[in-house]
This record gives C-alpha cells, sequence and structure tokens, in this order.
C-alpha cells in the first residue's frame, strides 16, 4: 500500500461523513442503535484549518508582469494583481462594487453588507480601506472600470466591481482564475525551451 498524507481537517471532515452515514443505517436498523456515537471525531484547532500554502514573491511577479504584457486589466489580471497586491481574502474582492474603487486616492472600501448579498468573514470588524500602492494596478482598475468591466448590475441592484455578463463574478470563477494563472506559470517554467 502507498504512503498517503491526510490532514487532520480532511480526517475530520471524512469521519463526521462516516458518522452521519452510520447514524442513517441505524435509523433503517442495518447496524445496532448507538454505534454512531462510539466513533470518535477528531477536533481539530482554528491554527489548524487555515492553510500554510502561500506563493513566491518571484512567482506572483511573474504572473503580474505576465498580465500586465498580455492580458491588461482583464478579468483575471484584477483578480490575480489585486488579491496579490492586497493580501485580501476571496469574499473581500468578491463584495466590491465600483463604488468602492477610490481611484483619486487609491484606495478600495471593503465593507460588509450581508442585506445586499455580499458579507465578510470577520463580518462588519472586516469594514476598512485597502490602499492601492501599485502603480500598475491602480492603472488596470481604472481601466477595467472605464473600459473593459461589463455594464451591469447584481441581483441586489449594486454595480460590482468584478462583473460578468451575468452580474457579480462567482467566487469560484474568481479561484479559478487565480488558479489558471499559477498553472500557466508553472507551463511555462517547465516548457523545453527551443534555440534558434
Amino acid at each position: 500500500m502507498e504512503n498517503f498524507d491526510l490532514n487532520l481537517v480532511t480526517l475530520q471532515y471524512h469521519i463526521q461523513t462516516l458518522r452521519v452515514f452510520i447514524r442513517w443505517c441505524e435509523n433503517v436498523g442495518a447496524v445496532d442503535e448507538g454505534v454512531s456515537e462510539k466513533i470518535i471525531v477528531p477536533e481539530v484547532s482554528d491554527s489548524e484549518k487555515a492553510r500554510d500554502v502561500h506563493i513566491s514573491h518571484e512567482r506572483a511577479m511573474q504572473i503580474i508582469d505576465y498580465l500586465c504584457r498580455y492580458e491588461w486589466a482583464s478579468t483575471a489580471h484584477i483578480v490575480f494583481h489585486t488579491l496579490y497586491h492586497t493580501g485580501m481574502r476571496r469574499s473581500s474582492l468578491h463584495s466590491l462594487d465600483v463604488g468602492d474603487w477610490h481611484s483619486d486616492e487609491q484606495y478600495l472600501a471593503v465593507r460588509h453588507r450581508p442585506e445586499q448579498g455580499t458579507a465578510l468573514k470577520l463580518k462588519s470588524e472586516g469594514d476598512r480601506n485597502v490602499s492601492v500602492t501599485d502603480s500598475r494596478l491602480a492603472e488596470a482598475l481604472n481601466d477595467w472600470v472605464k473600459r473593459q468591466r461589463p455594464d451591469v448590475t447584481d441581483d441586489n441592484g449594486r454595480d460590482p466591481l468584478l462583473a460578468s455578463k451575468q452580474g457579480r463574478l462567482h467566487y469560484k470563477t474568481i479561484s479559478k482564475s487565480a488558479t489558471r494563472l499559477l498553472d500557466l506559470v508553472t507551463s511555462l517554467e517547465t516548457a523545453p525551451t527551443t534555440e534558434t
């Protein structure tokens, strides 16, 4: 049998799922009552739930340079460059409206607006202004808003900063966009070079 690495969070999830299944088995009489209570689910602290995977500065700059050259002010450019430069969570980026980009002062106003369809993990304690000190990102945000962003509103009548023709960009689209860029840089690094 091959060795495999299973982290504690994944183990906790799988055991909880097993316990739910055993409870179902108890309900239909397939196993004795009380078996599910004998299943011990490991406790996982908040620090163990946090991921410590990160991208190197060199790799991030490769991606940003690529975006600035070949995909200027595209959705992928705005997503990756903003996430990397500001360090904000995906939910914060998702929550931004066009009016939250203050181009003259160069900051993004992150606000908790659950009644309007966007919530922050830290709720109103997550409200803050995030400076954009990277001039390329500031210029890209301006070009995105003026030229690239689809002219749409979301289901709550708001003008999302990150938008597609359907409205506010979905969380999964934000993640896929960033992942695609990481894959692209990896493929460029491992591609054979051709001599001329």
